[in-house]
């Protein structure tokens, strides 16, 4: 659960951390991709920087801002192009769990 209290299906697989405890996640920017609006997880593009072979975005998700760097050519190929305030979608590649309290890995904590 989100800040603002949006609930999402954070990876592709399914596998979430167990229950009970309070959990963070981390993630590179590149494991997070930007889909078009209605697919994914629903989230805004707070400022889109062409940085030239790449683009960088932060993003609004759930009342916290994210950060990722996608590769301008794949977006312009897939005609999935961001400005600031387009909504967009979200899936996340490789995500890694951290227990709230002790701040280990969820590989350490069960």
């Amino acid at each position: 659960m989100l800040a603002d209290g949006l609930v999402v299906p954070w990876t592709r697989d399914g596998k979430l951390p167990p229950e009970g405890t309070r959990w963070n996640v981390g993630f590179r920017p590149s494991d997070v991709q930007v889909l078009p609006h209605g697919q994914g997880i629903p989230a805004t593009v707070r400022r889109a920087s062409f940085l030239g072979a790449m683009t960088e975005y932060r993003i609004e998700l759930g009342g916290e801002e994210i950060r990722t760097e996608v590769e301008t050519l794949h977006m312009l190929m897939a005609d999935t192009m961001f400005k600031d305030a387009d909504p967009c979608g979200l899936a996340f590649y490789d995500l890694q769990w951290f227990s709230a309290e002790s701040g280990k890995k969820q590989e350490e904590c069960v």
